[in-house]
C-alpha cells in the first residue's frame, strides 16, 4: 500500500479535492464507494460526482512519503498549492489538513497549520517548484492504470440510481428481514380488521411492523385490491378525521384516536408509545381518560 497525498480531479471544471492516506489505494475504494453509495461525507464532492459522473473525474498520487508523521505538512502544502478550500478552484470543506486515516496530529503540527492558515500566499515559483518535486513511481503508473480500466463506464446516478434502488426494495434488499408475500398476508388481515395484537402473534412479528404497513410508512409498493386498501385506511383511522388540536403538540386527533383503537386491541402502552414517539405516560393518560377524552 501507498502512503501519500493524492488528488481527485474533475476533468470538466478543473476543480481539484486534496487527500491523504496512510493506504492511498484503500482510500480510493471508500471514496468511490461511498460517492456512488450517496452517502460521503464532502457534500461539494458529491454533487459535483453527481451532476459529472463518475467518468469525468480521475484520480492521481502526487506525492508519496514512508513518514507517517510527515503527512499532514504534505496534505497541507498541497492543499495551499491548489487552493483546493476555494470553491471556485476545489472541494476541500476546509483550508487545513485534517481527518488523516488512522493518524492523529501532533500539538507541533497543529501549531503548522494554524500557521498555514493566516493568509500566508505562495508565489507563482514555489507552486512549480511543488509541481516539479512531486515523484510517481511506475508502480503508481500501473495502479491508476488499472483502477481508471475498471471503473470506466460505471455511473449510479440519476435512472441508474432509481432502478437500483427499485431492485433492492422490499424482499428483493438480501437484507430484508420479512417477504412480499408476509406483507400481503398481514395488509389482508388489516382490511378484515383483525386486531393488531393477534396478527402480531399469527406471524411473529412486532407492533412497529403492523403500525408502519398499517399507515403506509412502509412496503409502500406491496398493495392489495383498490377495495382492500380503502379498508385499511378506514381501520387506521385516516379518512376524513377533523377537529381541535394544539399545533405545538406531537399528538392529534387522527393520532389518539389511532392510539385507542391500538388500545383496544391490547397493544402494550410501551410499545404504542415507541410508534408515536411519546412517553409511555401519555398513552397511560389517554388510556385512562385523563387526556384526549373528547376524542372517540
Amino acid at each position: 500500500m501507498t502512503m501519500g497525498v493524492y488528488l481527485i480531479r474533475n476533468k470538466v471544471n478543473g476543480k481539484v479535492y486534496v487527500g491523504s492516506s496512510v493506504r492511498i489505494e484503500e482510500r480510493w475504494e471508500d471514496h468511490i464507494r461511498e460517492l456512488n453509495g450517496n452517502r460521503h461525507n464532502n457534500r461539494y464532492l458529491l454533487h459535483a460526482w453527481q451532476k459529472y459522473g463518475q467518468e469525468n473525474f480521475f484520480f492521481e498520487i502526487i506525492e508519496t512519503t514512508d513518514d507517517e508523521s510527515s503527512l499532514v505538512d504534505l496534505e497541507q502544502k498541497w492543499i495551499d498549492y491548489y487552493r483546493s478550500y476555494e470553491r471556485d478552484k476545489g472541494y476541500n470543506l476546509s483550508p487545513s489538513a485534517y481527518n488523516i486515516l488512522g493518524y492523529k496530529f501532533t500539538e507541533e503540527q497543529r501549531k503548522r497549520v494554524s500557521e498555514a492558515l493566516k493568509g500566508k500566499k505562495k508565489s507563482e515559483e514555489h507552486r512549480k517548484n511543488l509541481w516539479r518535486n512531486r515523484k510517481v513511481t511506475e508502480k503508481q503508473r500501473k495502479f491508476m492504470s488499472e483502477l481508471g480500466k475498471r471503473c470506466k463506464g460505471r455511473k449510479i446516478v440519476g435512472e441508474h440510481s432509481r432502478k437500483k434502488s427499485e431492485a433492492q426494495r422490499g424482499s428483493k434488499n438480501p437484507h430484508a428481514k420479512y417477504t412480499e408475500k408476509l406483507i400481503l398476508a398481514i395488509k389482508k388481515d388489516l382490511a378484515n380488521q383483525l386486531p393488531t395484537c393477534e396478527i402480531v402473534k399469527k406471524y411473529g412479528v412486532n407492533y412497529t411492523l403492523v403500525y408502519e404497513v398499517r399507515k403506509g410508512e412502509k412496503w409502500t409498493h406491496v398493495r392489495l385490491d383498490e377495495e382492500s386498501e380503502k379498508k385499511i385506511q378506514q381501520y387506521n383511522g385516516r379518512i376524513a378525521t377533523t377537529g381541535r388540536s394544539n399545533p405545538n403538540a406531537k399528538l392529534d386527533e387522527e393520532k389518539v384516536r389511532q392510539i385507542k383503537q391500538l388500545l383496544s386491541e391490547g397493544v402494550p402502552h410501551r410499545e404504542i408509545a415507541k410508534m408515536f414517539n411519546v412517553g409511555k405516560s401519555t398513552i397511560t393518560s389517554i388510556s385512562t381518560g385523563k387526556t384526549w377524552s373528547h376524542v372517540v
